[in-house]
């Protein structure tokens, strides 16, 4: 069930992003819920996007190192 959830987050934050492209929030959000459904590539490419858009999102760029670190990333 908290999958669908996600789901339905990402399919709603795609819908935004396609509106506004240059909304770091969104991007933020829809990594958020890539990162719940364990989609970690995705995840690590909108929290890139977002910390570029907004550079000041401390959560986005929080959340890319959490998505490195579930993807054993470490470097």
């Amino acid at each position: 069930m908290e999958s669908k959830k996600f789901s339905d987050a990402v399919k709603s934050f795609t819908k935004l992003i396609a509106l506004s492209a240059d909304n770091g929030k969104a991007f933020a959000q829809r990594g958020k819920g890539y990162m719940e459904l364990k989609d970690y590539k995705n995840s690590e490419l909108d929290f890139i996007k977002a910390v570029k858009l907004s550079p000041k999102n401390e959560k986005a760029a929080y959340n890319l190192g959490c998505v490195y670190f579930l993807m054993k990333d470490y470097k």
